[in-house]
């Protein structure tokens, strides 16, 4: 079996000791492999698998198809392969992430070491060889004149039952020998409990490797407005915290405006502000082996007992006892996949974290064709069983039951698209974020979009096309509002989009960057001067980015449930709507689609001799499903690169087709995002970067192209059932909407 770098060289680091909390004891050493799958488990068990199941598509059945967290894996991926495969990091990625690192040398030694003489620090490289790095360490420990460690090593030596030597190596981000103390880093402002194991770890190697530790700090990003702190184009602000929060995912914005939630992030809580009178901090944790219990608002620990978390997952365990168990698991040739023969992956619910990759490809690896879907379907919460499969495959079976359908809702979308004579902006955003902030006033890993792809159309006819692509080595504030400006082309009637959420958010961060900048003194004089060439003033900048915001429409309600309170608002008991919902048959169904539909389901009838003939309101029968086009073929998926494949897929002639864009030079969004990136830390020269501004526009504007292809799908679902919906494109007035006459049975037209 194959084995990671440092398995070869029987190296234990942070990443195995963190894996053992997260993984099954096979996965701390191996790679997961497909052949994991194909053959039989350390309990002799051989998973069912789906014939060919190699052929399938994985992230066709994932949930996730959101390309914003693709910045976050960029520059994780970046961060991890900076600090852990030093020997193998590109020239370029290097000098960018050592940029970094001196801004957190700095902090320390000029903001907390106050360090007088340069002889007072000793700063290590990281190097591959841990002899070296140890002993380098060790002769600054020796030495009286150095006060203070960057980067040292701390290593010490564990044997195997059959006497091969482990390594066990732990590499904070400091020491500090005058006052003991262990300093490690997160390049993020949010914390979780993970935070808790790394430091038990660096305290624990650091007492077998004989160094005193008497406190273990935090490096993090400070990015919270009650600091009172202003970001600086490429300036880190950072905050020493001793605490974290204990949760296994990071806080979410609302959560971390509450006071509470700030605490809790910051570590504060636990430290001093809790009301159990407990200092609860990463040494009181590593001296407890366990973390603390996360407090709500409902439920704060009073006592020093109800202080410690009471699940059993949670403690560390006795640190030889966890090491001696990671370096019996080195041995091992055979994950686990089941349990008194049934499945049961034991990585599937542990308490820091799941192995969410190896549950996927099980999951997909068993499932029958017919019952793949998203898992967003039926998510596991807990362990992934048998029974977790089972209640997975009844929930497909549900959404397989119902015949392909769109409801009264897409009605309502289309009727303001087809309005005569409208000037409707189609654009699409791209972005980029860095660990620096890009320009003043903009938190780190924020993204900005410095690129944007422009499409006017009135009555159909495309009238006019504009690429933008800003540089994101010299990106300005000002370029950003060129690119909104530009989208809001003097007041068109409206803007599409697919996902306004992040449109709109980007824009709404845009009103509230401007704001700052002209109440900056540093910047008001340029900010003035920007909107008076633009013929604007604050309020009128406000308002112009306000009204793209409220007038655009978002081509992703045609194809996801409609909000509850949405539904309820439309078509609650008190509503004057009804909402009705039509079978369609533009998309072939697959086999297994078509022979398992449930015929009692209730669906509005556009013919008298259909059996059961039904035109009633179905908003109560329908409450749980909201549909607004629901197409199970999708898989449950609502991206817009799922519903290029399915047109693609089935070769329909629409009015517009996109390039493939497998044929593009930039093919996704993580292609582009990268090459931004790049740009962003000087990784692509300027003549590099020309050329790679036209493969961008041309990936953006083919984004844009798909919006208007997916139009035109949806036009063709509607006129599959009412083919007079073309007669009346683009001719209704402002106060025209569609509408289902039950009576007639067709499509009509209506008044507000």
């Amino acid at each position: 079996m194959m084995k990671i770098m440092n398995s070869i060289k029987k190296i234990i680091n942070f990443g195995q000791y963190y894996k053992f909390f997260v993984k099954q004891k096979y996965y701390i050493w191996h790679n997961l492999l497909d052949s994991d799958l194909e053959n039989k488990d350390a309990n002799n068990f051989s998973l069912p698998l789906i014939k060919n199941y190699h052929s399938l598509n994985l992230a066709q059945f994932s949930d996730d198809e959101s390309e914003e967290g693709e910045e976050e894996t960029f520059w994780s991926d970046f961060v991890y392969q900076a600090e852990n495969t030093p020997w193998d990091f590109k020239g370029a990625n290097l000098i960018a992430y050592d940029k970094i690192e001196s801004q957190y040398i700095d902090f320390l030694k000029n903001n907390i070491w106050k360090v007088q003489n340069n002889y007072e620090t000793a700063i290590f490289k990281k190097v591959a060889d841990v002899k070296e790095a140890t002993i380098n360490t060790q002769e600054a420990l020796k030495d009286s004149k150095i006060k203070y460690i960057i980067n040292p090593v701390f290593s010490f030596k564990a044997l195997s039952k059959n006497k091969e030597e482990f390594t066990i190596k732990a590499q904070p981000f400091a020491y500090d020998k005058v006052n003991k103390i262990i300093y490690f880093k997160r390049m993020n402002s949010k914390t979780t409990n993970k935070d808790y194991l790394e430091a038990n770890y660096l305290y624990q190697v650091a007492k077998k490797a004989k160094v005193e530790v008497k406190k273990i700090q935090n490096i993090i990003f400070d990015d919270y407005t009650q600091n009172g702190f202003v970001f600086r184009k490429d300036k880190l602000n950072l905050r020493l915290i001793e605490a974290s929060s204990c949760g296994k995912n990071k806080m979410d914005k609302k959560a971390l405006r509450s006071d509470l939630g700030y605490t809790i992030n910051d570590g504060s809580y636990f430290a001093s502000k809790n009301e159990a009178n407990v200092h609860g901090d990463y040494l009181f944790a590593a001296l407890q082996e366990d973390i603390f219990t996360q407090p709500s608002a409902r439920k704060m620990p009073k006592t020093s007992l109800e202080f410690m978390s009471k699940d059993p997952r949670s403690k560390f365990g006795d640190f030889k006892e966890v090491i001696s168990k990671i370096v019996e698991a080195y041995y091992l040739t055979k994950p686990t996949f089941s349990f008194d023969n049934q499945i049961m992956l034991p990585d599937s619910d542990m308490f820091y974290g799941k192995n969410k990759d190896l549950m996927n490809k099980v999951r997909v690896a068993v499932t029958p064709l017919e019952l793949q879907y998203s898992p967003a379907v039926k998510k596991c919460l807990k362990t992934f069983d048998q029974e977790y499969l089972n209640q997975f495959w009844e929930k497909v079976k549900e959404k397989r039951s119902f015949h392909n359908n769109f409801s009264s809702f897409v009605l309502e979308i289309l009727s303001l698209l087809h309005q005569k004579d409208k000037r409707i902006i189609w654009y699409d955003y791209e972005g980029l974020s860095s660990v620096f902030p890009i320009i003043d006033y903009l938190n780190p890993y924020i993204q900005i979009t410095h690129q944007v792809s422009i499409i006017e159309t009135i009555n159909g006819q495309i009238t006019n096309k504009n690429n933008i692509v800003k540089d994101p080595k010299n990106i300005t504030i000002y370029d950003l509002l060129d690119n909104i400006i530009a989208v809001y082309s003097n007041k068109a009637d409206y803007y599409i989009v697919y996902n306004k959420g992040y449109e709109n958010t980007r824009n709404n961060e845009l009103i509230e960057l401007a704001k700052l900048y002209y109440a900056d003194s540093q910047h008001k004089k340029d900010m003035e001067h920007y909107l008076s060439i633009n013929k604007l003033d604050m309020e009128k900048l406000e308002q112009l980015i306000t009204y793209v915001n409220e007038h655009t429409i978002d081509l992703l309600d045609c194809f996801k449930p409609i909000s509850k309170n949405k539904f309820d608002e439309r078509y609650g008991m008190d509503a004057n709507k009804n909402y009705y919902v039509f079978k369609t048959n533009y998309v072939p169904q697959a086999k297994f689609h078509s022979e398992n539909l449930n015929k009692e389901i209730l669906y509005t009838s556009v013919s008298k001799n259909s059996i059961p003939f039904n035109v009633e309101n179905l908003a109560t029968y329908y409450k749980d499903e909201r549909f607004s086009t629901f197409i199970y073929e999708l898989w449950g998926k609502t991206s817009i690169k799922k519903i290029e494949h399915i047109i693609t897929e089935n070769k329909f002639k629409l009015r517009h087709i996109i390039k493939p864009y497998k044929t593009l030079e930039i093919q996704n969004g993580s292609m582009a995002l990268e090459e931004s990136i790049s740009r962003k830390l000087g990784i692509i020269g300027d003549k590099a970067w020309e050329a790679k501004i036209e493969y961008l526009k041309e990936y953006c504007e083919n984004d844009v192209m798909a919006m208007i292809m997916t139009y035109d799908f949806i036009m063709e679902i509607v006129a599959s059932v009412f083919p007079k919906i073309y007669e009346n494109e683009y001719k209704l007035k402002e106060n025209q909407y569609y509408d289902f006459d039950p009576n007639s049975l067709e499509l009509v037209i209506k008044n507000n």
